[in-house]
């Protein structure tokens, strides 16, 4: 991102105290981050156990001259600029909005409970290597993580690869004002964050809104009450489903494991695909059936990608496989501690062919 100070105040309506013209290109919401002081642009967030105001002095001893605010700091320090807002969170979002609508890019808005960051990493991988492409770095996808994403998209981005994740009821609605995606990709949905809805089919609706102005959905043929909410919901939208079943619109035909691999066939308008992964898990034989539809939802020569399917990478702390000493394997979970991710962790560990095997779990 590259605007003016002034710019940026008038996108999010702010009040401006400033003393000087600036540019700026980096958001910072954590004074411990690394960042170009000259350039950026503290954001005051609150939240739960921190207040982003307690750390202005912070930004500004470490060379940071613009602020976002939503109350100015007893001593106006010298030659900053401030803009004044009733919610910083809410002008992130809008700036993020504004920036997404001045950009003509294929945006990708995934989500569902559990394979979001999986999909968004493996779409990235085959994708960067014939397009241009941004994605939400790490698992930004909160009402903070998202905006931060989008706001970096660049010019020469020909594709978005944006991961939504919501907790509460009516938060799916800002992110898809955000994301703006083309194509929506819905991962696996379990209870997590049920807690906070009546029930799994208020979770689900809520899900599926980031879909509301997408040409395309990717989904599968599993979850019988999704499909036909999505269906109902979305009846001029392209489905895109895959499954074993016989409505699905990416047939699988065949699955078969062999040597830490696993050989998957498709079937998609009478034309068979056939690629090769390096998991046998199930929860990776999902996500990549996901990753696949996503490619025939963007209308792309499927063969192109066919080969990179093999070079696909673990996420990292999402089931990392890595050499320890002694002759161990080491698998990495500890992105996720509910019992979904706890049951594929296990599964993961039951295909490894070490005799003695060992599960540390936190509190």
């Amino acid at each position: 991102m590259q605007y003016s100070v002034q710019e940026l105040s008038k996108i999010v309506n702010g009040v401006e105290h400033f003393s000087n013209s600036g540019l700026i290109e980096e958001l910072v919401i954590d004074t411990r981050s690394f960042f170009h002081a000259k350039k950026s642009l503290f954001i005051a967030l609150k939240g739960v156990k921190r207040n982003g105001h307690d750390y202005i002095e912070v930004a500004y001893k470490k060379g940071i001259r613009n602020f976002l605010v939503e109350s100015l700091p007893l001593n106006i320090l010298e030659d900053s600029n401030f803009i004044l807002v009733p919610s910083c969170l809410i002008a992130l979002q809008e700036m993020a909005k504004y920036h997404r609508k001045t950009h003509n890019i294929i945006s990708l808005g995934i989500t569902g409970s559990h394979g979001k960051t999986v999909v968004k990493e493996w779409i990235s991988q085959l994708l960067s290597h014939h397009k241009s492409i941004v994605k939400s770095p790490k698992s930004y996808n909160s009402q903070i993580g998202v905006p931060l994403s989008v706001l970096g998209i660049q010019k020469n981005n020909e594709y978005g690869v944006f991961e939504a994740g919501i907790s509460q009821p009516n938060e799916m609605a800002v992110l898809e004002a955000i994301i703006q995606p083309t194509i929506g990709v819905l991962c696996n949905i379990t209870n997590a964050h049920i807690q906070n809805f009546k029930n799994k089919e208020e979770l689900i609706d809520e899900k599926i809104k980031l879909f509301s102005n997408c040409t395309a959905i990717v989904t599968n043929t599993n979850n019988a009450l999704v499909l036909n909410k999505i269906n109902t919901k979305y009846p001029n939208i392209k489905i895109i489903s895959w499954g074993s079943e016989e409505n699905a619109s990416i047939k699988i035909i065949k699955i078969s494991i062999k040597n830490d691999c696993t050989f998957l066939v498709f079937s998609y308008k009478e034309t068979h695909y056939s690629i090769k992964i390096p998991f046998t898990d199930n929860a990776s034989i999902e996500n990549s059936c996901t990753v696949f539809a996503t490619l025939v939802a963007l209308n792309l020569n499927l063969t192109e990608f066919i080969d990179d399917f093999n070079k696909l990478t673990p996420v990292e702390m999402r089931l990392e496989i890595t050499e320890g000493i002694n002759n161990c394997l080491i698998i990495n979970d500890g992105y996720h501690s509910d019992l979904h991710s706890i049951k594929t962790a296990l599964e993961v560990l039951t295909h490894q062919k070490k005799v003695n095997k060992t599960v540390i779990l936190s509190s």
